[in-house]
């Protein structure tokens, strides 16, 4: 979930700790997914076509621990369309997988299968993400994750310090986590095919849905962990310019490893994201490299220490500080892509009613030409998903700030791109070479601009180089074919008067 940092940097002093080296990044060998993957850092249909992703969080952190149990239904689903957003990270809680010993709850599965498959229909994508949040319920009611059997605390103490001071100072929580990276071996329990300790019985869960989602082309991919914590070590961590390279490539890439061994035995071609350490959110760096998969997303969060104060808001202004840490974490984000080769996603970002912080966050991942899913769309977007969200039910300049224009799909390579939320002017720059090396898009496909009604309710202008406008007048996805010959397409879109 949401990480709001500063009572934790406030109480922790940063330790020097040593440096650390990268793995090489191989050539690429395995073959496109069934429908999206990546070159590099973008992801690429099976045109060749750049795809962009602009979503929402989606998760229930309660039992039975799948959002239509929730109230998230067909509504919901349209408010999310409307908004021109075509991708929802819907929480996995290992709890629902696994509710005792290696035990798959199939019945779960299908509640996942069943969301999917709606959200699938209204042409949205997704990333099917096994959440966590202070390891487990059994340890601290608020909290969400593992079921109590893979809950081993030691007898630690275990007192309730308030999310996420908890991650700081609850044995309880580091003792859980310690147990889980060190694979501690579940007593009686019947094993998997990879062992019998906590995180055979993990990568057993992540196998079982996997192997459910396997042939679905709307599922961009598995998230293996949220925001992990890497225990009592977290001391090493801290120091911001080398953060901890022991459990980053010890511990921490070893499960990453397992988890990949684990997907992969029954499903070759979806994407695997990976994160880093929940302490990247606020701009420790990470060590990792490349990861042993070419098909993998490195899948960051940006909660700047700055948003303690009143939301990152002073007197209607984003305070000073936001904007160099949030820069801090995209060019972390951005240098491990570089060394991993993996694609690059935004997977956590906002939890602000602010629109000044909001669009600054927005304006930022804009900047790095990311794609984003923004925490979260019940409790934000949407303050009662039990209810229908009706104007008395949704923070309506939430939804204004996340329907920002955004190049859906690219029929070559983004240079740039900017909006404008006060003025409505939005603007794009693209090369028309294939990323993905292929000679020619394919015929039919075009470049596709969403612009929601919601920010152009009487229409739109379009000043354009390069390219012909190819859709209807005013349609909330503006499409365009590049000229013959053009090697560089330039949209500048403009809100027409009344």
């Amino acid at each position: 979930m949401g990480w709001q940092m500063k009572p934790i940097v406030a109480l922790i002093a940063f330790v020097l700790i040593g440096g650390c080296t990268f793995s090489q990044v191989p050539t690429p060998t395995a073959s496109p997914g069934p429908d999206t993957w990546h070159v590099g850092r973008w992801f690429t249909n099976s045109s060749g076509q750049v795809v962009l992703f602009h979503g929402v969080n989606m998760v229930d952190k309660q039992a039975p621990y799948y959002p239509a149990a929730e109230g998230f239904g067909p509504s919901d689903i349209s408010l999310i369309q409307s908004m021109g957003l075509n991708l929802v990270r819907l929480g996995v809680i290992f709890a629902g997988v696994m509710p005792s010993p290696g035990q798959v709850n199939t019945n779960y599965i299908d509640q996942l299968v069943s969301q999917v498959n709606q959200l699938s229909k209204a042409g949205i994508y997704v990333i099917l993400d096994f959440h966590q949040d202070e390891y487990s319920s059994s340890i601290i009611s608020s909290a969400d994750g593992f079921p109590a059997w893979a809950t081993m605390t030691n007898g630690m103490p275990n007192h309730d310090y308030g999310f996420p001071a908890n991650y700081l100072f609850n044995a309880a929580v580091n003792a859980a986590f310690d147990n889980f990276w060190n694979n501690t071996t579940v007593p009686g329990g019947p094993g998997t095919p990879w062992g019998d300790g906590l995180q055979n019985y993990y990568q057993q869960g992540l196998a079982a849905v996997a192997s459910a989602f396997a042939s679905n082309t709307d599922v961009l991919g598995y998230e293996i962990m949220n925001e992990p914590w890497p225990g009592s070590v977290y001391p090493s961590c801290l120091n911001p310019s080398t953060g901890c390279p022991g459990f980053d490539n010890g511990p921490y890439l070893n499960f990453i490893h397992r988890s990949i061994t684990a997907i992969r035995s029954v499903d070759p071609d979806h994407l695997i994201f990976y994160e880093p350490t929940s302490l990247f959110n606020v701009g420790i760096p990470t060590n990792l490299g490349y990861v042993g998969d070419y098909g993998t997303g490195f899948a960051f969060h940006v909660y700047p220490i700055c948003s303690q104060d009143n939301g990152g808001i002073t007197n209607g202004q984003v305070n000073s500080s936001c904007g160099p840490q949030e820069e801090t974490v995209f060019a972390n984000a951005l240098a491990q892509q570089a060394r991993s080769g993996s694609a690059l996603i935004l997977t956590e970002w906002g939890n602000s009613l602010s629109d000044a912080f909001n669009n600054q966050e927005a304006l930022e991942a804009d900047n790095a030409m990311v794609s984003w899913a923004y925490w979260s769309f019940d409790g934000t977007v949407v303050p009662n998903i039990a209810n229908a969200p009706t104007s008395g039910n949704v923070n309506q300049n939430v939804v204004d700030d996340l329907a920002r224009p955004y190049p859906m799909t690219t029929d070559g390579t983004p240079i740039e791109w900017n909006f404008s939320p006060n003025d409505k002017i939005f603007t794009l720059e693209y090369s028309t070479s294939c990323a993905s090396g292929c000679a020619n898009f394919e015929t039919g496909q075009y470049t596709q601009i969403s612009l929601p009604k919601l920010i152009y309710p009487t229409g739109y202008s379009v000043a354009l180089s390069g390219a012909t406008i190819v859709s209807n007048a005013n349609a909330p996805v503006l499409q365009l074919k590049n000229n013959p010959g053009a090697t560089r397409v330039s949209v500048e879109i403009s809100q027409s008067n009344p």
